[in-house]
């Protein structure tokens, strides 16, 4: 698996229907229930390495095996104070889970962030993220009042 941060136009509108399909599902926060805002959203961060409305640097990830894109993430600077990185979306299209592409893809941003700090704040319902997550090496971590199951990893 190879990772890159050249997405092509149909990677970005399926990264955007995936974000859309797990918000309807509770995994991502309900205003990213729409593909096309999603898509123009991906699409900002993708040309100006800036996430809008977060204001952290971001940098739009895919990952392909044999040319074909496996998982898609979002990586931003946190705003957290004691982590350097944020895992702010991370997704697998549906006929490409339960084959080990999440966790190695979680292993190769590790790499690519290596001595820096990383969290990832799930939603509830994102038991499966929160699996893969903890078998890299991340653990909870408590940020104070919220919704979210928060996970770290000091990646030293």
């Amino acid at each position: 698996m190879d990772i890159n941060d050249k997405l092509t136009n149909q990677e970005i509108e399926m990264f955007a229907k995936l974000l859309a399909e797990g918000s309807k599902d509770g995994h991502y926060a309900k205003e990213f229930n729409n593909a096309d805002s999603n898509y123009n959203y991906l699409l900002k961060v993708h040309e100006d390495l800036v996430v809008p409305n977060y204001g952290q640097s971001g940098l739009l990830l895919v990952f392909r095996e044999k040319d074909k894109p496996v998982c898609f993430s979002l990586v931003c600077s946190s705003f957290i104070s004691q982590f350097k990185s944020e895992i702010l979306f991370f997704s697998v299209p549906k006929e490409e889970r339960r084959k080990g592409y999440g966790k190695k893809a979680i292993e190769l941003i590790l790499e690519e962030i290596k001595g820096q700090s990383v969290i990832a704040r799930c939603m509830p319902k994102s038991t499966y993220m929160v699996q893969i997550l903890s078998k890299c090496g991340f653990t909870k971590v408590d940020l104070g009042k919220t919704s979210n199951i928060n996970l770290a990893h000091q990646n030293g």
